[in-house]
């Protein structure tokens, strides 16, 4: 498995390693309904305070959307995305294996889900991660993961620093 550690943190919260799915980079990008709590989760995983992972394949589906969505504009928005994922200091960035693929297919009808979101819960399976940052209510229905948004994660760390 390749990975890409953007950077070490230090003092980070006692919230378990986050997996962050693509809603969470495309609700920031898009500046979309809940783009300023996106922005504020990132801060922290910029910062290190946060401790966060995702996959290339939530990278590369984030890329086709701002190509899709920007059309004319897109190589230069892409470049940017790119540039904001490299600072984000708390993030990891990891290659999943082959058996994740080969382990989301089978799984779908179990976990009701498509190939992608199947691949995500395979992928945080595989990274041993169990708290999914996403909008994606039907996650709910996942027993082998938690989903979390980014607003409960801050109020979270805000109670957790208040306590």
């Amino acid at each position: 498995m390749q990975r890409n550690n953007v950077g070490e943190s230090k003092g980070t919260t006692s919230l378990s390693r986050l997996f962050l799915d693509t809603n969470i980079f495309l609700e920031l990008e898009f500046q979309d309904e809940r783009w300023l709590e996106c922005r504020d989760l990132l801060k922290k995983i910029e910062s290190g305070e946060i401790k966060a992972s995702t996959s290339d394949f939530i990278v590369y589906s984030s890329i086709l959307e701002i190509e899709s969505k920007e059309r004319g504009r897109s190589e230069a928005k892409i470049a940017t995305f790119l540039s904001v994922l490299s600072s984000l200091k708390g993030l990891s960035i990891f290659r999943p294996t082959f058996n994740a693929m080969t382990d989301a297919a089978p799984a779908m009808k179990k976990r009701r889900l498509d190939f992608d979101d199947s691949y995500v819960v395979s992928c945080m399976k595989e990274e041993d991660v169990k708290t999914l940052v996403s909008f994606d209510r039907h996650f709910d229905k996942q027993s082998e993961v938690e989903r979390l948004e980014p607003d409960q994660i801050l109020e979270s760390m805000a109670t957790e620093k208040t306590s």
